[in-house]
């Protein structure tokens, strides 16, 4: 049974949408009717905890054309740019053309229904083959994403070891960057593949 309100709803729960029709002239009938229905999901802690990590790696970018403010906590976790929300998860981050520098974001690998990354047209610059090694040797994750973009940045290394810890992937499209080697080898779920320049 949802809630019943008469102003916008903020608190976490089930809620229906009713309209009260009185009857006049022109209607007879049921005065009051559910016409949709709709649920406010809490955001994950932990999801919250890794945006706080990433943030704080690019906070010092001067030129981030779209800094998220978190002074809100996560309940305005909703107003940060570039971040899909679905039932309380992030499902896609955006961040493509953002002018975010410095270290690939390995902690952004760990939400867990992340489905789509999109860090194309930065400055970002890293070995990412060494990175993605140090953090798997200190996180025990599966990376769950499936669409990822990384072109046009300043990443180097082997893009293999990347790739390992993603048995999902289909997606990936790493061109214009230095990437020198690809051991192991791509994962055979991946359909698209950009590698060059």
């Amino acid at each position: 049974m949802g809630n019943s309100y008469t102003d916008a709803p903020s608190a976490i729960g089930a809620y229906n949408v009713s309209v009260n029709i009185a009857e006049g002239s022109n209607y007879k009938g049921n005065n009051f009717s559910d016409i949709a229905s709709f649920f406010i999901y809490e955001f994950s802690d932990s999801e919250w905890q890794i945006l706080e990590q990433i943030n704080a790696k690019y906070d010092n970018c001067s030129e981030w054309t779209h800094k998220w403010d978190m002074t809100s906590g996560k309940i305005g976790v909703s107003e940060l740019h570039g971040l899909t929300i679905k039932k309380g998860h992030i499902t896609a981050i955006d961040l493509s053309n953002n002018n975010i520098e410095g270290d690939f974001p390995y902690e952004v690998l760990t939400l867990p229904m992340l489905n789509s990354l999109n860090l194309s047209s930065n400055n970002i610059n890293c070995d990412i083959g060494e990175g993605t090694q140090e953090f798997i040797d200190d996180n025990d994750f599966i990376a769950n994403v499936k669409d990822i973009n990384i072109s046009n940045n300043e990443i180097e290394g082997n893009i293999g070891i990347f790739t390992s810890c993603m048995p999902n992937l289909t997606t990936l499209i790493a061109s214009n960057n230095c990437i020198s080697d690809v051991q192991p080898t791509i994962p055979p779920t991946i359909k698209t593949l950009e590698l060059s320049g």
